[in-house]
């Protein structure tokens, strides 16, 4: 017999999405777009992961969720390497979950960056693990990034910032050169960080803040919401 025949094609490394709510939907999208760009899948879906037992079997976005928090463990026993995306936009839970499987030898964490983001000097720019860059985004030169960072759509990041671990940057956030940003920091959609500061573990920044002072940790900065002038 031709051991060719025995062999199983490749179609990807094989990959659970944890989370069901939008974003999770939405990098789901991404790495749709990296499997199109390349003459043979980078990633099969296998499905996703809920917080509830009762969403298991449901179908999103053409996928399964396929197990839940409770039986995690027990579904992931059958791969010998398995692929895993946490793209959940709060800091502290996207740690908890890290915290949780990081102890499974066969998993493995990917950077998922979408092929529309752009990423301007490949050879300065250094990140760990298990982050995700959406479409749109552009990362300029000599930037540090820690793991399980989400950088939302058409965000951007400047020369020579420091990014910690499981940030969240939302859609059309900016961050300028020299910034620094700790551990578990969320930045809300359409903020500014000016050049040079630094912002606090665990800090919140909201929707269109700008920011010109350093940020203490476990600090929230929001700015005024538009009304109708009278």
């Amino acid at each position: 017999m031709n051991a060719a025949q025995n062999l199983k094609p490749w179609n990807g490394l094989p990959l659970l999405i944890f989370g069901t709510s939008g974003i999770s939907k939405e990098v789901k999208n991404v790495i749709d777009e990296i499997n199109a760009e390349n003459p043979a899948d980078v990633y099969e879906v296998i499905g996703f992961v809920s917080e509830c037992k009762k969403d298991v079997g449901s179908i999103i976005s053409e996928r399964k969720v396929v197990c839940c928090d409770e039986d995690f463990e027990d579904y992931i026993k059958e791969y010998v390497q398995l692929g895993v995306v946490i793209p959940l936009g709060t800091p502290a839970i996207k740690k908890k979950i890290v915290e949780k499987i990081a102890t499974y030898p066969n998993l493995v964490y990917p950077n998922i960056i979408s092929p529309t983001a752009k990423i301007m000097d490949r050879h300065t720019v250094e990140m760990g693990v298990g982050n995700i860059i959406c479409s749109g985004c552009i990362l300029t030169t000599e930037i540090k990034m820690g793991s399980f960072n989400l950088i939302n759509i058409n965000s951007t990041i400047g020369h020579n910032a420091i990014i910690g671990n499981y940030g969240v940057i939302n859609p059309l956030a900016s961050v300028s050169g020299g910034v620094e940003i700790a551990d578990e920091v969320l930045l809300g959609a359409g903020c500014a960080v000016k050049q040079g500061i630094s912002v606090g573990k665990k800090s919140i920044v909201g929707l269109g803040a700008i920011i010109v002072k350093d940020i203490e940790e476990d600090s929230v900065m929001i700015c005024k919401a538009a009304e109708r002038k009278k």
